[in-house]
């Protein structure tokens, strides 16, 4: 049990029931929580130097808290946070792999055929996502997936 807890306490003399006592309280329980190193900027990109793990009585903290460096590093802040804060998991978010404008190769392959075109992307996105983008010979706009920042596949 963690947090504001209530139960029932039975007392019993030679091993037999005498009595029930109602108690509640409040439960500390202490675990590792993610905390900032310093005080970083909405925007900034969490570095694995940014962070560090700390016993924290976490029992006050909501579920979201973070528990490993993993979780948080190459994720973007969407809020200021100040030195020694705790990391939760909706102050964070993905940083897109390409963003709308970004100016791609698009990369079709069938068999042993490899076509390469230069485009322009028309939608952010991350790594596997499908997105639009403007084949920049043709004008045309075709969906492709995302393989890095620089390069998105063609699906046949």
């Amino acid at each position: 049990p963690m947090g504001y807890v209530r139960l029932i306490a039975i007392v019993s003399v030679d091993g037999i029931s005498r009595n029930e006592v109602r108690l509640s309280g409040w439960v500390d329980v202490f675990g590792p929580a993610l905390c900032s190193v310093r005080s970083m900027q909405k925007g900034e990109i969490i570095e694995k130097s940014d962070v560090y793990l700390a016993r924290k009585n976490i029992s006050r903290m909501s579920s979201s808290i973070l528990t490993d460096k993993s979780m948080a590093v190459g994720l973007v802040l969407k809020n200021n946070l100040n030195e020694n804060a705790s990391l939760k998991e909706w102050m964070l978010k993905r940083n897109p792999t390409i963003d709308r404008g970004d100016r791609v190769t698009i990369l079709a392959e069938l068999g042993g055929l490899k076509v390469t075109v230069p485009g322009k992307t028309l939608a952010k996105g991350f790594v596997g996502d499908v997105i639009r983008v403007q084949n920049s010979m043709s004008r045309k706009n075709i969906f492709a997936r995302i393989i890095d920042n620089a390069t998105v596949a063609v699906e046949f």
